[in-house]
């Protein structure tokens, strides 16, 4: 993740408007340009970015997701809101996305067998030719 976000930032032509954390704001269309900066680099993650801030300030109680396992509150200070499929917290203002990537898939018990049937066949034609 963090190598694909410096990629992202080194070959943006924005890099100017992306913002960690908000803090204070140049203009009214702040929002917008934060949201057109981070929107094409976390739309691979299912997440979009909302064009106005949300106006929610002070410690907000988290919930939806292990990764906020013990830990009940995190501040906020006025930021743009999040939207999509990994949204996990906070209703509608979409303050936390989290992804995860797919588990790998094991091997099935089919496939070992193919191997260990493949392997004695191999191993009856060498001691039929001997």
């Amino acid at each position: 993740f963090l190598a694909a976000f410096e990629l992202y930032l080194e070959n943006s032509a924005s890099q100017s408007t992306v913002e960690a954390t908000p803090g204070p704001k140049n203009s009214d269309n702040q929002p917008a340009l934060e949201a057109a900066a981070w929107n094409p680099f976390i739309a691979a993650y299912g997440v979009q970015m909302n064009t106005v801030y949300n106006g929610i300030t002070g410690n907000i109680s988290v919930s939806g997701d292990s990764l906020f396992a013990g830990v009940s509150t995190l501040y906020q200070q006025n930021g743009n809101g999040l939207f999509g499929a990994s949204v996990v917290c906070c209703g509608q203002d979409g303050l936390y996305a989290i992804y995860r990537t797919p588990a790998t898939i094991p091997l099935p018990a089919a496939g070992w067998l193919l191997v260990a049937g493949l392997g004695s066949i191999t191993a009856l034609r060498r001691r039929k030719h001997n």
